[in-house]
């Protein structure tokens, strides 16, 4: 293997198939004179008789073993390249309680993580139902040898379980004060404004009726009762919609006509520790609504449940994602088609990815298409917190029944350098690899040819926000007001911003076009001249096409989110801080330990100063924005 050329933190090398086995994936060690890198394989090609691959540098270590972070550095064309199994990377992520994936294909080495993983708000992308029940059947089981408490929903009704509910069967809705505004809105949809000031009335003297019991509901039959009375004291025609609304919901057997017909789930978690919720037989609207009690059930019980949920553009709303990513006992295991209609919103959400080839090439993975094109049946990709932001492709196995004593095997002359890697002291994130500064790095473009997707938000009162029932406007001015239910669609979406530690937190910037030429033209001037200079400089950088700052996705009417860093951008890199080179920043002289001011992030202290080249950057830790990396020489920093 040799290196032909360098940008940034990736390196075009070149290599003899029959010597090397370079796959997809794969690692590399870089050794010069003055240090060494691990790299990762993103990209393979073949010309003729000639094969090349791009690697991305991900970490460095010293003559004395010391491992860190990529610093940003570029290795020597000479440099010697040396393959490295997984395994030896896999002893970073080992644990006594680990969560069995498969195996890394080409090397048959078994691949798990520390059960942790399914803590931090997964995000499975599968669109095969083979592989979906794999995943799930696979993780259910080993939850279950752990005694951990599981639930999952089934939305086919083909899901066997020991013990399993049936939605409108073995427990139903309890009618609340949020139900009856779910038939406020489906039952009146189609009724004038006129009828619905009426009506109203009715809707808001069973809400507080509902309030003054100890139940905190109502059975669904008194309630029908009132609306047959209005109905023949008014003589309205459009309340025979209403009737025959609720007709439906009594023959589905939705709401509850008894505590007991609600409790019953509640008493199924406590009783069994893992539980099938089948809500096949009902549409995504009501599909939305058991979901939504069933994760308030879940949350009442105090103790950590896993819950595997299968998320459709109609049996979720934003309102409902709000409640599962903000129900911390409850740790979510996402399941989505990649033509979802919140996949970005969800994957900023997420900390860790699980990707299955998708049926068609995905513009919210864009970077990752090389690797998802290239994906068998059963393989996936597992990224994000838990592999250190680390790409692994794995093959998707059932759990054998020695896992549980399987240990990895780690050659003798790299385990120091693993061990190494284990005690890093700070988790590495997406935040602490850089790349050099050669290059100005940008936000990813907005897919244009991607349907702009208005995220609706079906919220009638703020009570439905609100994690204090009895501090909830009055309903009187959330049925027919709509200014406020503008501000409940704003408050809802202060909640879908990415949090510090998600996988897309990074809210710089990942490659620029020029990068991603790097990896993708053709190699055809670069291969005719190897041979003859192989240690040529590289060419004059591919103009970079100016991309405008990434705008989210609208929310309709209401103030936008913040501008989120995609998770996965352009290309499997690690997103790093941009350099914006067109103006200079005034900025006092800095040393290490100065307490300084940023505009943006507002106070920080200045960890370490990183030279290379003729820039200087500044490893800052901000008290409310973590760790940044920037360029005094673009940002203004002010000493305090």
């Amino acid at each position: 293997m040799k290196i032909i050329e360098e940008k940034n933190n990736l390196a075009r090398i070149t290599f003899d198939p029959d010597q090397e086995r370079l796959f997809l994936s794969s690692f590399v060690t870089v050794s010069d004179e003055m240090q060494m890198f691990i790299g990762q394989i993103i990209n393979l090609e073949a010309r003729g008789e000639k094969h090349f691959a791009i690697l991305k540098l991900l970490f460095t270590f010293d003559d004395k073993g010391v491992i860190s972070a990529y610093n940003g550095a570029l290795p020597s064309l000479n440099s010697k390249l040396e393959m490295v199994k997984s395994a030896e990377l896999l002893q970073l992520l080992k644990s006594p309680d680990s969560l069995y994936f498969g195996e890394i294909p080409q090397e048959q080495t078994s691949f798990s993580l520390d059960t942790k993983f399914l803590n931090d708000k997964v995000l499975v992308c599968v669109e095969n139902d083979e592989e979906k029940t794999l995943f799930t059947e696979s993780f259910l089981a080993q939850l279950n040898e752990k005694n951990q408490k599981n639930v999952i929903f089934d939305l086919k009704g083909n899901l066997e379980a020991p013990h399993k509910l049936v939605a409108g069967k073995d427990f139903k809705l309890p009618l609340n004060y949020d139900t009856i505004n779910f038939i406020y809105e489906k039952g009146l949809e189609d009724a004038s404004g006129e009828t619905k000031a009426l009506i109203q009335e009715v809707f808001l003297e069973v809400q507080n009726y509902v309030k003054t019991v100890p139940e905190k509901f109502i059975p669904f039959e008194n309630f029908k009762s009132v609306v047959d009375a209005q109905y023949e004291e008014s003589n309205i025609s459009e309340l025979v919609l209403l009737k025959n609304k609720l007709l439906k919901f009594y023959e589905q057997g939705v709401f509850a006509q008894v505590e007991q017909d609600f409790q019953a789930l509640h008493d199924a978690l406590l009783q069994y520790n893992s539980i099938v919720i089948d809500i096949s037989s009902f549409d995504g609207v009501l599909q939305r609504e058991f979901i939504a009690y069933s994760y308030e059930a879940m949350t009442s019980l105090n103790v950590d449940v896993y819950c595997f949920t299968e998320i459709l553009d109609d049996n979720t709303d934003k309102k409902l994602l709000k409640q599962i990513f903000t129900a911390e006992n409850v740790k979510t295991i996402l399941i989505a088609p990649y033509k979802y209609k919140y996949l970005k919103e969800v994957k900023q959400l997420s900390k860790n990815l699980i990707l299955f080839s998708p049926i068609q090439k995905q513009d919210d993975f864009a970077g990752y298409n090389v690797f998802l094109s290239k994906l068998n049946h059963k393989e996936c990709i597992v990224y994000g917190n838990a592999t250190h932001f680390i790409p692994f492709i794995c093959l998707m196995k059932e759990l054998p029944e020695t896992v549980a004593q399987e240990v990895v095997d780690v050659p003798e002359n790299v385990s120091n350098e693993a061990k190494q890697l284990e005690e890093i002291v700070e988790p590495l994130t997406e935040n602490d690899l850089i790349q050099s500064d050669e290059v100005k790095m940008v936000e990813e473009q907005p897919t244009n040819d991607m349907p702009e997707e208005t995220l609706q938000n079906d919220v009638i009162v703020e009570d439905e926000i609100s994690d204090d029932s009895e501090n909830v406007q009055e309903p009187t001015a959330t049925i027919i007001d709509e200014s406020v239910d503008e501000q409940i669609k704003k408050d809802v979406d202060e909640i879908l911003t990415v949090p510090a530690s998600s996988v897309g937190n990074s809210d710089e910037s990942t490659l620029t076009d020029a990068d991603l030429d790097f990896i993708e033209e053709g190699f055809q001037q670069q291969v005719e001249n190897i041979e003859e200079q192989p240690q040529k400089e590289l060419q004059e950088d591919l103009p970079s096409m100016p991309l405008d700052e990434e705008m989210p996705v609208q929310v309709e009417q209401s103030e936008p989110m913040d501008p989120i860093e995609p998770s996965f951008s352009e290309t499997p890199i690690v997103p790093v801080y941009p350099a914006e080179t067109e103006k200079m920043a005034e900025s006092d002289v800095l040393a290490q330990g100065d307490v300084v001011v940023h505009e943006k992030y507002g106070r920080g202290v200045i960890e370490k100063l990183i030279s290379y080249g003729e820039k200087t950057l500044c490893s800052i830790s901000f008290d409310n924005s973590g760790k940044k990396l920037l360029d005094p020489t673009v940002t203004q920093l002010k000493k305090m």
